[in-house]
């Protein structure tokens, strides 16, 4: 097991400008990983008919983004143990001002413990454009873990989920097991937070905020093609 300290260190490496999409991996199509939504400077992904998830360090109180051509605004709550500067419970929740109608193409947490030489699917949009890497978990940390493959994060990827590798881009299921935060200084290693540790913290967004999350609190009923699958199906 891998110190905290050293994570620090390890992640000095933080990517605060935009410029530059997924180094390597893939472009999207047009239908690929509907889910993931472009926030301006980072990426983050619905989970919810009105929630969406993203990195804490992304954070500036207010989310905004365009999902199935129309404009959603969502107000944002950090993690309560994550402070600036550091890699810790790096996770943000944003509840929308407005509903998700069509809740076919959203995401939902998976809820299982992060094991090694898992395999996932990276996302971001670096540069306005959706890309994905083919990634592997390499170490697993107290509140983090990281992974390798055939992409590594840019700029603008921040925020962006580390997704089960289910095989299918367009109709999932769609699961989540972290939120990109850095890359590891002098590897192609990405730095996720995971989604596992950080319970009470949903938990506490959908018992005070009133966020309905996919498989959590919501059967995402309703929705056209694939169903969000229930808490009791992880």
């Amino acid at each position: 097991m891998v110190s905290k300290v050293l994570i620090i260190l390890l992640a000095s490496y933080f990517l605060s400008s935009r410029g530059y999409a997924v180094n390597g991996g893939h472009q999207a199509g047009a239908r690929d990983l509907p889910f993931v939504v472009d926030i301006g400077s980072c990426s983050a992904s619905i989970i919810g008919p009105d929630a969406v998830l993203t990195a804490a360090r992304c954070g500036k109180g207010v989310v905004q983004f365009v999902f199935d051509g129309q404009s959603y605004v969502g107000d944002c709550q950090n993690h309560p143990n994550w402070s600036s500067g550091r890699f810790d419970f790096d996770v943000a929740l944003c509840k929308l001002r407005s509903e998700i109608r069509d809740t076919s193409r959203l995401a939902r947490i998976e809820r299982v413990q992060v094991v090694n030489n898992g395999r996932l699917l990276f996302a971001g949009f670096g540069d306005g454009r959706l890309r994905f890497a083919n990634l592997v978990i390499r170490d697993i940390f107290d509140t983090s873990f990281a992974a390798d493959g055939d992409g590594e994060i840019q700029s603008g990827d921040v925020g962006g989920p580390a997704i089960v590798d289910v095989g299918d881009l367009v109709l999932g299921p769609f699961r989540i097991l972290g939120v990109a935060i850095a890359r590891i200084s002098n590897s192609r290693k990405v730095l996720f937070s995971r989604i596992d540790v950080a319970d009470k913290f949903i938990q506490d967004f959908v018992r005070v905020r009133g966020g309905k999350i996919c498989g959590i609190n919501d059967d995402c009923a309703g929705q056209v093609g694939d169903e969000c699958q229930s808490e009791k199906d992880i």
